[in-house]
């Protein structure tokens, strides 16, 4: 997108920042175009199980806590900054425990949350951290039994995949490609 041979493209959180960091690099001008109803205003939650005697983030001190891929925004980087902001530095407060699955696909996948809510189901962590979707998902696919977890602390929101154009892209288009969106979007 920044050497002007695309003109659009699916962009998970850090393929973003990737692409804007290249483009200002470059001196090339990149925005974002349209984004889904269901990548806005996101939140991860670090969650514990309802038995646990786990009520306040600091009690996670000294313990485990599991969390997606190693590039996993919702899973990994955005909750383990909450917890960093919460005064937990991860590997000196509590110990960190990663499930690298889908490792490149930016974090726009769903495995290594699954894999952290596993172990958090089977006693082997304090806590786990997922997106706050796929906490309710996998409560009512039965993958965490219902009522068998709480949530200890949430992230602010946060927005995930979005879906940028660079300059090779005509104004024009641009604008028609956002209108059809926007007309979609309205369609439900």
């Amino acid at each position: 997108m920044t050497d002007g041979r695309l003109h659009a493209a699916w962009h998970s959180p850090l393929a973003w920042v990737r692409t804007r960091r290249m483009a200002a690099a470059r001196g090339v001008a990149v925005r974002p175009l349209v984004m889904r109803d269901t990548d806005h205003d996101l939140t991860s939650v670090v969650i514990v199980r309802t038995d646990s005697p786990y009520t306040v983030p600091s009690d996670l001190k000294d313990r485990t806590v599991a969390v997606g891929a190693v590039d996993s925004p919702q899973a990994t980087l955005l909750p383990l900054s909450h917890l960093r902001g919460l005064g937990l530095l991860p590997g000196e407060h509590f110990r960190v425990n990663r499930h690298d699955t889908g490792v490149g696909l930016h974090g726009d996948h769903i495995g290594g949350e699954r894999a952290a809510a596993r172990t958090l189901a089977a006693g082997e962590v304090a806590a786990a951290c997922l997106t706050d979707a796929n906490h309710l998902l996998f409560s009512q696919e039965g993958f965490l039994s219902p009522g068998g977890t709480r949530i200890l602390t949430r992230t602010d929101p946060y927005d995930h995949c979005v879906m940028p154009s660079g300059e090779a892209l005509a104004p024009d288009l641009a604008s028609r490609f956002v209108d059809d969106a926007d007309f979609y979007d309205a369609q439900g």
